[in-house]
């Protein structure tokens, strides 16, 4: 058989091999990365409850959060300001209640922030000035 080139022929299996192979290693990172990354982060929905605290004073403070109209678990929460930090994670059902006592010095008024955070697919929730803090 002349013009028939037998080395190609040999060599195309393992050419078809290497090529699917590698495609189907780029289809999987191309995969996993579509799959796990959040490409629109929704927006949280934070409520908390008393809006003002007194100086001096433990002060238990609600938190719920929500997005979409559904229950946040597991999110972090944060209260920071005025001397003091406090930290907890939601239940199931979205709650979490915390503990905080600030700590003025020489001022008739303050505030404190919260920070909520819940995982990749959420956009972190911060309010300054979430809770006035005053003296007795």
């Amino acid at each position: 058989m002349e013009g028939f080139n037998s080395e190609g022929v040999i060599g195309l299996p393992l050419k078809m091999v290497v090529s699917i192979v590698i495609g189907g290693v780029a289809l999987s990172a191309v995969l996993y990365f579509l799959s796990s990354q959040c490409i629109y982060p929704r927006e949280l929905d934070v409520q908390w409850d008393p809006l003002v605290i007194e100086n001096e004073k433990m002060s238990e403070i609600q938190v719920e959060v929500k997005s979409d109209g559904k229950a946040i678990e597991r999110a972090n929460i944060v209260i920071i300001g005025l001397g003091n930090a406090s930290s907890g994670k939601t239940d199931e059902n979205g709650q979490a209640t915390l503990y905080f006592t600030p700590h003025m010095k020489g001022r008739s008024e303050g505030y404190v922030s919260i920070r909520v955070t819940a995982g990749r697919c959420y956009k972190t929730f911060v309010e300054k000035n979430a809770i006035k803090v005053v003296e007795k």
